[in-house]
């Protein structure tokens, strides 16, 4: 059965999403006021964020929301104020990369722009690692769910075969006590028959004794 989003996911994505928009607000704000000199290292932690954010939005939205937590409406709301947020910061990175260029040349914007690439392809690599690793851990309780499946079934049928043996070992003792009584009984047959056959000859041989 596939699980839920739950409340707390939720909630967590929610306070994630606030605090960005609070960031690029102010940044933002020190980009108007033309105090950018130390903000690169802001824009892309504010970009991080973001990418993060969406993420985990398809993360969550792959799976089942229940009504009570969250309306498809509002899951639309939350994803329409994702997308505003990634295209105001797409304007704040590219009036930064602007100002920055107008200071220091051309080459410092590239610079800036290429570490960003390459700590963005870094993210994506550990984020890929950690795919991997969550595939795995998956295969393992799949793995794990299986065996212990087989174990009951094992079990169950160790179950079945001692009942067989109970019912058979009773049936047998039963049939060993019909067999002695049998056995006690014929016995008895032939005692009985052989005082009448005995008692027989007695008397035929008192009577033939009582003749003479």
């Amino acid at each position: 059965m596939a699980r839920n989003t739950s409340a707390a996911a939720w909630s967590s994505w929610l306070d994630r999403l606030e605090n960005a928009r609070a960031s690029q607000q102010n940044l933002n704000g020190m980009l108007r006021s033309n105090a950018s000199t130390n903000m690169g290292s802001s824009v892309f932690a504010l970009q991080q964020s973001l990418a993060k954010l969406r993420r985990d939005f398809n993360t969550m939205t792959s799976v089942p929301t229940a009504n009570s937590v969250a309306t498809p409406q509002e899951i639309r709301r939350r994803e329409e104020q994702l997308k505003v947020l990634e295209g105001q910061t797409t304007v704040l990175l590219n009036a930064y990369n602007s100002q920055v260029q107008g200071k220091n040349g051309a080459t410092s914007a590239e610079a800036g722009a290429q570490l960003l690439r390459i700590q963005n392809q870094m993210m994506q690599d550990q984020d890929e690692q950690l795919s991997i690793i969550g595939s795995g851990v998956a295969n393992l309780k799949h793995y794990s769910l299986a065996i212990k499946d087989e174990t009951d079934l094992h079990h169950r049928l160790l179950d079945d075969i001692n009942q067989d043996i109970d019912r058979a070992t009773v049936g047998l003792e039963s049939e060993g006590d019909r067999a002695e009584l049998v056995a006690k009984r014929s016995s008895n047959f032939r005692l009985y028959m052989a005082i009448i056959v005995l008692s027989a000859i007695l008397v035929f041989e008192l009577v033939i004794g009582g003749s003479k």
